[in-house]
């Protein structure tokens, strides 16, 4: 293993130590991010990164192992023949890299305790056939969209899923709406418990800042909705002419999004970047007193959740996973979804009364400190992990119950399962997601 590990961990044996295999097939900043929480365990974690795309680099406090998956296909036309075949191979090979990967730590005896997903397709198959091999315990993380909007697209894909949530020790769903839309498909092992972020590393929004400078950070997809947002920033520009926006983010809507501002000449007062490094994009939170996120459906944003950390007056759609943890006139603006007016109107509001915009700033920043600091919830993942751990092990001690909201049935032995007959049906169905960003 490579790295270092956490100051808070120097002093312990290696018996409060344990190995994880992250399955976290994200862009290289979302993957740091999510590393970063694994700082605040009180045991040292010893991880095992597997994620497709490049290298990138790695927090020197932490203790992990990065692992390459081949198989990563971006921007491929999915109506030619051609790219349909490059999919369909990209995807097979991903989902073989499990196999191959599980004999590589086997070989190696590497000690994986437990896998932890991030998403539940493909990367939930991708864990349960590793832990399958190492015969150890999954983890699964619902992030949103494989609930809200791939399970409910293809039955099959539905029930691929299902076998990998039944055969989990625990599912992680990171909202309230999101644990019972598991709920209302049989899924009775969940835990809520959100996404969270480094609330120290995130600098305040610069109170001498242009207060009519507004944020939007997400990829540029349907579901994000990037487009409610440029019609309303027309409306605003009209009221408030120095108004600015800046759009991170990449994805299919983006050249929609860039022929947009072209059209209506607004090349002056909104930038789409597609690409932002992590300190760059802390920088423009820095001065960008206003963030919009206007998702027709979320999980729980990490993007939102660095709003909150920053103090910026947090404007939202009101959508299920927003409402759960933020309160109109308090903590958020809210608008209802797809209404450009009704988002045009919240902003002007926030540009033009101040002390509103300073109060939902400061609340914001304090719910985000009390409730969403990695240092909050790390502990709880952790705890999630020793109980499946323990479960596995058959351990004689109690599980801990104070962080799991529903009772967490234990899986079914992996040796029950017939994987190999399921993978031969899954690789024909996977070309249909892999193309996707998520």
């Amino acid at each position: 293993m490579t790295g270092v590990q956490n100051e808070a961990s120097k002093h312990r044996t290696d018996a409060s130590s344990f190995e994880v295999l992250l399955v976290c097939d994200f862009d290289s900043a979302l993957s740091s991010r999510i590393l970063d929480a694994y700082r605040f365990f009180q045991a040292t974690p010893r991880i095992v990164l597997a994620r497709r795309g490049g290298s990138m680099s790695v927090d020197s406090r932490l203790s992990v192992e990065l692992e390459l998956v081949p198989g990563r296909v971006k921007g491929l036309d999915a109506t030619s023949v051609a790219g349909w075949m490059l999919v369909v191979i990209n995807s097979v090979l991903y989902v073989l890299y499990a196999f191959i990967l599980g004999l590589k730590l086997i070989v190696h005896r590497t000690k994986v305790q437990i896998v932890h997903a991030h998403f539940i397709f493909p990367q939930g198959l991708f864990g349960l056939l590793l832990a399958f091999m190492l015969r150890v315990p999954l983890v699964v993380t619902a992030a949103g969209r494989d609930v809200n909007i791939i399970m409910r697209r293809n039955r099959l894909v539905r029930e691929i899923c299902l076998l990998v949530l039944r055969r989990a020790a625990a599912t992680i769903a990171v909202s309230i709406p999101l644990q019972e839309s598991l709920r209302n498909f049989g899924v009775k092992n969940t835990v809520y418990m959100p996404n969270s972020v480094d609330f120290d590393s995130i600098p305040p929004v610069d109170e001498y800042a242009n207060h009519s400078s507004l944020l939007y950070v997400g990829s540029m997809t349907r579901n994000k909705d990037p487009m409610t947002l440029l019609h309303a920033f027309e409306l605003i520009v009209r009221a408030t002419p120095c108004a600015q926006l800046t759009m991170c983010g990449d994805g299919p809507l983006m050249p929609l999004v860039k022929d947009e501002i072209a059209k209506n000449k607004l090349e002056d007062k909104v930038k789409a970047l597609s690409f932002v490094p992590p300190e760059s994009l802390s920088e423009i939170r820095s001065r960008t007193p206003i963030f919009v996120l206007p998702s027709r459906s979320e999980g729980l944003s990490l993007a939102l959740l660095e709003a909150m950390a920053a103090g910026q007056v947090i404007i939202v759609s009101r959508i299920p996973s927003h409402v759960s943890i933020l309160k109109d006139e308090e903590t958020a603006l809210f608008f209802d979804v797809g209404d450009e007016v009704g988002l045009s109107r919240q902003v002007q509001r926030a540009i033009s009364e101040r002390l509103l915009g300073q109060k939902i700033g400061s609340a914001a920043r304090q719910l985000c400190r009390s409730e969403f600091s990695n240092s909050i919830v790390a502990r709880k993942l952790e705890l999630v992990y020793l109980n499946a751990i323990r479960e596995r092990n058959s351990y004689s001690s109690p599980r801990d119950e104070s962080i799991l909201s529903t009772s967490i049935e234990k899986p079914s032995d992996f040796g029950n399962v017939q994987l190999v007959p399921w993978c031969a049906l899954i690789c024909s169905k996977l070309c249909f997601h892999s193309a996707f960003d998520r």
